[in-house]
């Protein structure tokens, strides 16, 4: 009797079950995959996540509870599919941007990299496979739900109160999730954090795309930036006040003044492989013999964000930072640039840039009449006679025939040329169609040996070029700059390279290596020179080079490197490193670099200040277009 009684209790336990066991697997699966994506891509999850990682799948929950159960089925397992293909496209992406994706680069789909299109099985790893394996078992089981017997609903009234609790439950725990890293961060995590990876850390994937999503459409509404108020206006231009009055009695000021100026954008060029031998052979022999009578700066960092090449033109250019989210080049075309081809132009200078690539990727068309350019000489101002890997023309052709462009150019002249053979994922070196004449010894056939090809042959090309303007004396008569735009080894790729290369073990500060590129400033007649030991980055050059020429630019956040005492690189997440030390904005930690252990951040609070106001201060004036008002009349 009491069985019978026991069983009758637990009858309608038993139907509540069945009845909603897709909910309970729903919210399940969405929980656990937050957590396993952080696992998956090498983030670590924070105490916070705990909690807020039920807001997502709650609120989801709450939109579809209310539905009959046959369409409850279909929109569950279709939005955890959804979910799963997010996921999937986030592993992936970041393994190639570091970053996650956000919907300004979504909306920049057409020119996401190609080299990302194509190396997608290569970006892929086995794991991945676990963020869709709920959706493929998952759909057979709740298939089967749907034919058991039919199980009475609650009325209309109840299932739409049922709804609205899980919607506010939901709404509760991403809120609170938001609120808690806002409150870790000082309050100022929703406007001055820049680091996407911080808050996949702190709060998962799913709040972050949230967030993004209520982020950009915010900033839409606003019509893009914050509202600026003319005194806060004024504040950000009384910073640039101090750049007027510091140019005369620089050190070099003005020792090319008049001479042309050729700057080279290497396509993934890092620092690493500059002096580096394989078994006694030179990676770099043409720039290991430039270096010998040209500034080098070993300690240079790519500052790029999510429009990676153009970024790094961006930065190099204008001396401020990259967007937060997506590039520049297409979020803010049509902004007022005081850039250095601007600047040069004024002088007197003929203004061009070289890419033997579509004129339209990147919007290069569109921005660089902005940034002061003259011309710009594109793939169709090429003859294709050597294309290589489906990124056209090679850079042998592309710098043999940008030699005879550069020589019917008025004098003086600023010649901007962007490289492109030396690309991810240099597939085309590993089939020894080019950089053959490097052996790479034990590293043939793989990864780093395809790397390591790859920049032989861009060190080869550029090394044709500079004979090239030695023989139509143009050595003697132009300020050289060449720099790599970003880092070549992408995280991804790291493992089984870090012992190679001599790197540390913990994977923050082996990337953090990668991100530095060489940065050679050769002027003409060789007796300016030497290594140059402190720590900048991209945002560093246009003062650099302006300061050389005898030029003062007015709106500029970087420093002069050969006059600057200070040794400071600030990444677009918020990072920043001083050559000693490194603050990793994702975790809130600081490392020692010459020990590779943790140190505590109140000794280098300053500089991680310092990184926040810079970020904000670029932030503001691309966001609000401010140096159209401050170049006003």
């Amino acid at each position: 009797m009491n069985i019978n009684i026991n069983r009758n209790k637990l009858k309608p336990v038993f139907r509540f079950f069945t009845g909603n066991v897709e909910v309970f697997l729903f919210v399940l699966s969405i929980y656990i995959k937050s957590f396993l994506f952080n696992q998956i891509i090498g983030i670590h999850y924070g105490n916070i996540l705990i909690a807020a990682a039920l807001g997502p799948a709650l609120l989801l929950l709450g939109l579809f509870i209310s539905m009959k159960r046959k369409w409850r089925l279909i929109c569950l397992l279709s939005v955890n599919a959804l979910i799963s293909i997010i996921m999937l496209s986030d592993a992936i992406y970041y393994r190639y941007y570091n970053s996650v994706l956000s919907v300004p680069v979504l909306m920049q789909l057409g020119v996401v990299d190609p080299a990302l299109k194509s190396s997608i099985l290569k970006l892929f790893t086995p794991r991945d496979l676990l963020l869709a394996a709920d959706v493929i078992i998952a759909a057979p089981v709740l298939l089967l739900l749907l034919k058991l017997k039919r199980i009475r609903l609650h009325s209309v009234r109840h299932r739409l109160l049922t709804s609205a609790a899980v919607l506010v439950l939901g709404c509760f725990f991403t809120l609170s999730g938001m609120y808690n890293i806002d409150r870790l961060m000082g309050f100022k995590s929703l406007s001055t954090v820049f680091d996407h990876s911080f808050f996949v850390n702190n709060i998962g994937v799913l709040n972050y795309h949230c967030f993004d999503i209520w982020y950009f459409a915010s900033n839409r509404l606003a019509g893009n930036g914050e509202d600026i108020a003319p005194d806060e206006a004024e504040s950000i231009k009384a910073v640039f006040i101090e750049n007027e009055n510091t140019a005369e009695g620089r050190n070099l000021h003005g020792i090319a003044k008049g001479k042309n100026l050729i700057v080279i954008q290497v396509e993934a060029m890092q620092s690493i492989v500059i002096n580096l031998k394989i078994d006694g052979r030179e990676v770099t022999p043409n720039l290991n013999r430039l270096i010998k009578n040209s500034f080098y700066f070993p300690n240079y960092y790519t500052q790029a964000g999510q429009g990676n090449t153009a970024d790094a033109e961006f930065v190099t250019n204008n001396s401020f930072y990259a967007a937060k989210q997506g590039a520049i080049y297409f979020r803010y075309p049509g902004n007022k640039f005081t850039s250095l081809p601007a600047l040069l132009k004024e002088k007197g200078y003929s203004t061009t840039a070289m890419h033997a690539y579509k004129a339209s990727y990147w919007n290069r068309a569109t921005v660089y009449p902005f940034m002061g350019f003259d011309s710009f000489m594109s793939q169709k101002d090429y003859i294709l006679d050597e294309c290589i890997g489906g990124w056209g023309l090679t850079d042998e052709s592309f710098l043999r025939q940008s030699l005879d462009k550069i020589k019917d150019l008025q004098q003086p002249f600023y010649s901007f040329l962007v490289t492109l053979s030396s690309h991810y994922p240099y597939d085309s070196f590993g089939k020894n169609e080019y950089g053959n004449e490097f052996n790479a010894g034990s590293h043939n056939g793989t990864f780093l040996g395809r790397y390591l090809k790859a920049m032989h042959y861009a060190d080869q090309t550029l090394g044709q070029f500079l004979d090239g303007l030695k023989d139509n004396g143009l050595m003697d008569s132009s300020v050289i700059a060449i720099y790599g735009d970003h880092e070549g080894i992408k995280k991804g790729d790291m493992e089984g390279i870090k012992g190679v290369l001599g790197l540390s073990p913990n994977d923050e500060l082996a990337y953090l290596e990668m991100k530095k590129v060489p940065l050679i400033i050769h002027i003409p007649g060789g007796e300016q020179k030497g290594v140059k030991p402190q720590t900048g980055g991209q945002v560093d050059l246009y003062p650099t080079l302006a300061n050389l020429l005898g030029a003062q630019p007015e709106y500029y956040l970087g420093r002069d490197l050969l006059n600057s005492e200070r040794s400071l690189a600030i990444f677009r997440d918020g990072s920043v490193t001083d050559g000693s030390t490194v603050y990793f904005s994702g975790t809130g930690q600081c490392f020692d670099l010459s020990s590779g252990e943790p140190a505590g951040t109140d000794g280098f609070k300053e500089y991680i200040e310092e990184a926040g106001k810079q970020l904000e201060i670029s932030d503001k004036i691309i966001e609000n277009n401010l140096l159209k008002d401050f170049t006003a009349g």
